[in-house]
């Protein structure tokens, strides 16, 4: 079994057993039912809003979201990957955002989403809508939200769409290639894009601290590996092994493919 050096100031070692995964052999234990989950939130747009500008002669609305976590007892989920905020679209009720960001969701919490106007002396409220966390259990949820409280004339609604990063990097890796493949390579350079985004954002992840999210860990770092054989990702999941191991979680070392 290889020594694995935990420390380059101490003489400290640890003695770890490394397995290579295959189809036919995944002893990642199943994760844990109250650990956060990474998701990627992509806000898309808002159809009749209200005008929230009814001076005369100013413009019209300013929209932006907020998005954040809430917990089953009605608490706001604080740290990081806790909350969105889009950028705020000029004079528009139907404005488009196409903004995307993860969020770390622990069970049962609800994603609150709130759409405001923006103005010099603070925001003014178009409306807002919750997702519970029941409806995120496909891994792949889209819906136009009703927006409620919006005072709209018509009913004013947001279009989100809320998946794992896994299924997320998939769908982008296929549409990437249906894009290239029809000649449009400046779409395809898109997609490639957004999944190096979501491998930053998952990094992020990976570098946090405490015991709780390790299985999560375990799954992201071997969903990267997967897709991407490249040197960075292997040098990022041999250091996520690594993580594992100095936390006594020994059993999560066979996610290194080769040290």
């Amino acid at each position: 079994m290889p020594m694995l050096k935990l420390s380059d100031s101490q003489e400290a070692y640890l003695t770890v057993g490394v397995t290579i995964l295959d189809s036919r052999h995944d002893p990642t234990p199943p994760p844990r039912a109250d650990m956060p989950q990474l998701f990627r939130v992509e806000i898309q747009r808002a159809v009749s809003l209200r005008n929230a500008d009814w001076v005369p002669g100013t413009n019209i609305s300013d929209p932006y979201v907020k998005c954040h976590l809430r917990s089953g007892d009605g608490r706001t989920v604080s740290g990081d990957k806790a909350s969105l905020r889009t950028p705020t679209i000029k004079n528009s009720t139907e404005p488009v955002w196409d903004f995307s960001g993860s969020l770390s969701v622990p069970k049962g919490a609800e994603l609150v989403f709130e759409v405001l106007d923006q103005d010099l002396t603070g925001s003014d409220f178009l409306g807002r809508s919750v997702v519970n966390y029941e409806k995120l259990s496909s891994g792949n949820f889209k819906e136009d939200l009703v927006l409620e409280g919006s005072q709209s004339n018509r009913k004013a609604r947001l279009s989100v769409r809320i998946a794992t990063v896994e299924i997320e990097i998939e769908r982008l890796k296929r549409l990437g290639a249906q894009q290239e493949k029809l000649g449009f390579h400046e779409q395809a350079q898109k997609c490639y894009s957004s999944v190096d985004e979501i491998h930053k954002d998952a990094n992020s992840y990976l570098s946090a601290d405490g015991i709780e999210n390790l299985q999560a860990l375990a799954r992201i770092a071997k969903h990267l590996m997967a897709f991407d054989q490249s040197l960075v990702h292997l040098q990022e999941a041999r250091r996520v092994s690594l993580l594992l191991c100095r936390a006594k979680s020994l059993h999560f070392a066979q996610l290194l493919a080769e040290m």
